[in-house]
C-alpha cells in the first residue's frame, strides 16, 4: 500500500474517532434516553481508538442506569471493533518498509519481542484489564505478528472484567455526576497536552531541518 492510501486510512479512523464522541454528546444534550446503550457502544469504539478518550467516568455514570454485566459485555464488543480498527490502521502501517526494517535490526525491540512472545495472550489480556498505559501492548501484539482472531480476544478478555468492576462502582456507590466530568478531564488533559507537544515539537524540528 502506498503512503497516500495509508494517510486516508489514517484520516477516515482520526475523523470517525472524534464523530462518535460528538454524536455522544449531542445525544445527551437532546435526551434521547432510548438510546443510552447505543450511545455507550459507539462511545467504547473512540475510548479504545487512536483519540485517548476517558472510558473510565463514563462506564461508572452507566453503571447507575444499567447492569454491570450488560455494560461490561456490551463495552467489550465495542472494544473488539476497536481491536480490529487497529489491526486495519496499525497492521498496515507496521508492515512498511522503514518499520519492517527498525524491527529486523533493533536490539531493544527484539528483547521487547522475544518475552512478549512467551505469554502473549496472558499479557495482552493482563494489560488490557490493568490501569496501565494500553497502547503499546497493543502496539507490540500486532508488530510481533500475533494471531489476529487471538488479539482480539484476549483484549476482550481483559477488558470485560475491568468495565465489570467500573460499572459495579457506579452501580454501588453513589457518585454525582459532577464529580465524574471533573475526572474525565483530568483523564483527558494529559494525552491532548501530549498529542498538542507532539505536533509542535514536529513542525519545529521540520522548520529547523528546511533551515538548516
Amino acid at each position: 500500500m502506498d503512503i497516500k492510501s495509508f494517510r486516508t486510512r489514517i484520516t477516515i479512523s482520526i475523523i470517525f474517532a472524534i464523530i462518535i464522541p460528538i454524536l455522544v454528546g449531542l445525544h445527551f444534550l437532546l435526551k434521547k434516553n432510548e438510546y443510552d446503550l447505543i450511545a455507550l457502544f459507539l462511545y467504547n469504539i473512540s475510548a479504545n481508538s487512536f483519540i485517548p478518550f476517558p472510558h473510565e467516568p463514563v462506564i461508572i455514570y452507566y453503571g447507575k442506569l444499567f447492569s454491570p454485566l450488560t455494560i461490561s459485555i456490551l463495552c467489550g464488543l465495542a472494544t473488539c471493533i476497536s481491536a480490529l480498527i487497529d489491526i486495519f490502521v496499525l497492521g498496515t502501517f507496521l508492515n512498511h518498509e522503514r518499520v519492517l526494517d527498525f524491527k529486523a535490526n533493533n536490539k531493544i525491540y527484539k528483547i521487547v519481542e522475544h518475552y512478549f512472545n512467551q505469554t502473549p495472550f496472558l499479557t495482552m489480556a493482563f494489560a488490557a484489564f490493568l490501569p496501565v498505559p494500553f497502547y503499546p501492548f497493543r502496539v507490540l501484539g500486532i508488530a510481533s505478528g500475533y494471531s489476529k482472531w487471538k488479539y482480539v480476544l484476549s483484549i476482550f478478555m481483559g477488558r470485560v472484567p475491568r468495565y465489570y468492576v467500573l460499572a459495579w462502582v457506579g452501580n454501588n456507590f453513589f457518585i454525582e455526576t459532577r464529580y465524574l466530568i471533573i475526572l474525565f478531564i483530568i483523564l483527558i488533559i494529559p494525552p491532548i497536552i501530549k498529542i498538542a507537544y507532539s505536533k509542535f515539537f514536529s513542525k519545529a524540528s521540520k522548520k529547523m531541518w528546511i533551515r538548516w
